[in-house]
């Protein structure tokens, strides 16, 4: 089977990163600040009641961090990105990646049909499949 093939039949869930840390949208700022620092995450989703309602990266955080001296007072709802674009997990790669490059975005959100949170595709996971593809290792 050609390389080129094969790609096409790569779902995002292959390259997807479950990732149990996510945060509230009434969360502080410096609290979420701590959990991207220790977990070496740049990119978090914001969920309330089980349901994706947002995303947030460190770059949020590190603009809001030069407008305001102290963030600890601020939400996440206030510097979040609500309805962020989300995917379910048998989503062709190429399709993820087509329009999280189109939409100039560094991660997306996999959900279940159920809508609950899978985990989370990042412009990383899209360059390691690269790699692979590249590697000829898919």
């Amino acid at each position: 089977m050609s390389s080129i093939k094969r790609v096409k039949e790569i779902n995002v869930d292959e390259y997807t990163t479950p990732s149990p840390v996510f945060v509230s949208p009434d969360d502080n700022l410096l609290t979420v600040k701590n959990l991207l620092t220790e977990n070496g995450i740049r990119h978090m989703p914001v969920i309330k009641n089980k349901e994706v309602v947002g995303i947030l990266s460190d770059r949020d955080v590190k603009l809001i961090e030069s407008c305001f001296e102290d963030i600890s007072t601020l939400k996440v709802d206030y510097v979040m990105t609500p309805d962020p674009y989300t995917v379910l997990p048998d989503t062709p790669l190429d399709e993820v990646v087509y329009n999280m490059s189109k939409q100039k975005i560094g991660s997306t959100i996999v959900k279940s049909d159920e809508d609950e949170y899978i985990g989370i595709f990042t412009s990383t996971d899209a360059l390691n499949a690269l790699l692979e593809v590249l590697r000829g290792d898919v």
